[in-house]
């Protein structure tokens, strides 16, 4: 269980510092004159929500399976199958 919460954590981490380096544009709109940070707070919190939800199905497809090949495959079958039925 610990190896399972340390991956996706760390997986977690990575992305977060990932999108840290996008912070710079809400800044340059402030100081454009935009002042509607609401919808930049829900939209960044809307993608840390979706890097979470697809970073726990590839952690449990990478569990079901030794072979990462078969783990990727299987990750992008349930995404992609979720996404078409929304």
């Amino acid at each position: 269980m610990q190896i399972v919460l340390a991956k996706f954590f760390s997986l977690f981490i990575l992305s977060g510092f990932m999108i840290l380096f996008t912070f710079l544009f809400p800044i340059i709109l402030s100081f454009s004159g935009f002042d509607d940070m609401g919808m930049v707070i829900s939209g960044y919190l809307g993608i840390f929500l979706i890097i979470m939800c697809y970073l726990a199905v590839g952690v449990f497809t990478s569990t079901l399976t030794e072979n990462q090949f078969i783990s990727v495959f299987a990750a992008f079958s349930i995404i992609l199958g979720k996404i078409k039925y929304l």
